[in-house]
């Protein structure tokens, strides 16, 4: 097995469009998210529109044998009048909670197709995308219930913001996440 991580441009999302909603498709339209078909076909207009906030980085993660994309990652410089932030400001306890929204880098998306998880490609792309972060702390939001995501933060240093979070128009429970980036426990692992 070899992979290669690679960075998009901005101006390259759109050729890899059919790719990011594949993979959107294949790790999100499961269990325990259960987004929809037409939300896989929306995602990588999502990214588009992500990728001129400040800060955006996308990263993919490719098989080199076949060329195949199997996993991706990406994130933005947060800012209070975003959709995600204005969400999670209104459920935070005190005044307090909300200083963790400030210089803070959303990591939006990590997601690796089913097939090739647990292999240590989720850890490289969420390492090699934190790595370049210029912010103070980075937020993040991921099913309470996925147990390989949550191992896989916890075990580079995020902890629990709030749990038992719903966004609008989803039943889903999500657990918000922070980590201060100087803490972030990154590998040097390759695959």
């Amino acid at each position: 097995m070899s992979i290669e991580i690679v960075r998009l441009a901005p101006n390259e999302i759109g050729a890899q469009s059919k790719a990011l909603a594949d993979i959107y498709r294949a790790v999100f339209t499961i269990p325990p998210y259960r987004e929809t078909e037409n939300n896989a076909l929306m995602f990588p207009a999502r990214v588009a529109r992500h990728s001129s906030k400040p800060g955006f980085q996308c990263l993919i993660a490719r098989d080199t044998a076949s060329e195949k994309i199997i996993g991706m990652a990406y994130g933005y410089a947060g800012h209070s009048d975003d959709w995600w932030f204005v969400q999670i400001a209104r459920v935070l306890a005190s005044p307090n909670d909300l200083r963790w929204l400030d210089d803070c880098f959303h990591l939006a998306e990590l997601a690796v197709v089913p097939e090739w998880q647990g292999q240590g490609i989720g850890g490289t792309l969420h390492d090699a995308l934190l790595r370049e972060v210029t912010q103070c702390r980075a937020l993040l939001s991921t099913a309470q219930s996925e147990g390989r995501a949550m191992q896989l933060y916890r075990a580079r240093g995020w902890g629990v913001l709030c749990e038992n979070f719903t966004f609008p128009g989803t039943a889903v429970e999500y657990v918000v996440m922070v980590c201060e980036l100087k803490n972030l426990k990154l590998t040097r692992r390759s695959v």
